[in-house]
């Protein structure tokens, strides 16, 4: 996933991949009905709208057979002018990023945690850029450990060139570094397929993450229309 250059040693690299290579062989298919888990959980979706979805993903929870510690979603669609009070979940607190201004669609991040979690939003970690959106805060354990847990959604732009994209790694990069210096969970769309394995872009969105040793976990397609499937989402756990 590195280009040859003075930054990764061959060791670092050789590690990288490595450690990629386990936790993807290490991965097992589930679904919402049979997964069950004693660690820390996380669901990811993106909702394409509460007004028009949140009635129906309610619907699809009542199927699960876990409880969830964190429900994430992007592409809220929601405005600064909801009432977010008509969007609850019995037995979790809730924090929302409302969508950009001059956006109908397309943005909007949430975050559902159970209500007995010490979890608080963080600004630092919480943005609106023009390339993406983040929402996320840090999980505190009884032993004393920090978790940041955060969701991302990347901007659709279909006009970007080269120093647009220029520009939304170095804005990653940033956020990235704000993230890993505890153990993090990062889930989200990053509209990036990564089936594309000769696409620059894509190449360099993998780069980055692991260069954090962060590692994206779907490897499946997440994205399905009627000629084509894409891992568009993501869910990234810090090594």
């Amino acid at each position: 996933f590195f280009d040859v250059d003075d930054t990764y040693a061959p060791d670092d690299t050789s590690d990288v991949l490595h450690a990629i290579s386990n936790t993807l062989d290490n991965c097992t298919y589930t679904d919402t009905v049979s997964f069950s888990s004693r660690n820390l959980s996380a669901y990811f979706l993106n909702i394409d709208g509460f007004k028009s979805n949140f009635e129906e993903f309610l619907v699809h929870k009542a199927s699960f057979n876990h409880i969830y510690d964190f429900l994430l979603f992007a592409e809220t669609n929601l405005t600064s002018r909801d009432r977010l009070g008509n969007y609850n979940i019995p037995g979790y607190k809730h924090l929302c990023l409302p969508n950009c201004t001059g956006k109908v669609k397309g943005a909007g991040l949430s975050i559902f945690f159970r209500d007995h979690l010490d979890f608080t939003q963080s600004n630092e970690l919480t943005m609106t850029n023009k390339y993406f959106q983040s929402l996320g805060g840090t999980l505190r354990l009884s032993d004393g450990q920090h978790i940041n847990i955060l969701v991302l959604y990347r901007f659709h732009n279909k006009f970007a060139d080269s120093s647009w994209y220029d520009e939304l790694f170095d804005s990653l990069d940033n956020l990235l570094d704000r993230i890993t210096s505890t153990n993090c969970l990062l889930a989200g769309d990053f509209n990036f397929d990564l089936l594309s394995h000769n696409n620059k872009y894509v190449q360099r969105y993998l780069n980055t993450f692991c260069s954090f040793g962060l590692i994206p976990l779907i490897s499946l397609p997440t994205h399905f229309t009627t000629t084509s499937s894409t891992p568009y989402s993501a869910l990234i756990p810090l090594l």
